[in-house]
């Protein structure tokens, strides 16, 4: 019983050290006692340091990785990476991007009669008015109007 109780605690030690030296988001030479973690904007590709085969990657435009990172993830909406990106960079205040957009090229502002509104471009409501690349909706002054989507308001 006491044998079986210390192999146990033996495997759990081995096991924790197993975890330390071959961690995920790392890579090795073939026959390596230790692994490198991947820099930030590279992940592993192929395999992983628990199988001491893999090499890291950089990601490709319009996703990014942390150092460590065993996955490349893709830019959310009003985003964007080069390749090789540890983060997102934002659009500018009152653009819009897709998804993986890869560079600030693909943020475009919103049009004239439309604010940002939770990320997407939304049309300006009867009474309000914006100019293009607005971030939100200007009510209209006394004795003018607009109607929906409207890049200025009118006198009455």
């Amino acid at each position: 019983m006491v044998v079986l109780l210390v192999q146990l605690v033996l495997l759990y030690a081995l096991s924790a050290l197993l975890v330390l030296l071959f961690r995920p988001g790392s890579t090795s030479a073939a026959g390596s006692s230790v692994c490198t973690v991947c820099a930030a904007g590279s992940a592993v590709q192929s395999g992983s340091c628990t199988q001491c085969v893999g090499s890291c990657t950089q990601c490709t435009a319009g996703k990014f990785a942390v150092a460590g990172s065993t996955t490349c993830t893709s830019c959310s909406a009003n985003s964007y990476a080069a390749a090789g990106a540890s983060v997102c960079t934002n659009c500018a205040a009152g653009a819009t991007a897709p998804a993986g957009s890869t560079a600030s090229t693909d943020c475009t502002a919103c049009s004239a009669g439309n604010s940002l509104v939770g990320g997407v471009c939304s049309q300006c409501a009867a009474g309000k008015f914006s100019l293009a690349g607005s971030t939100t909706c200007t009510t209209c002054a006394v004795n003018t109007y607009a109607d929906a989507g409207s890049s200025v308001c009118t006198n009455c």
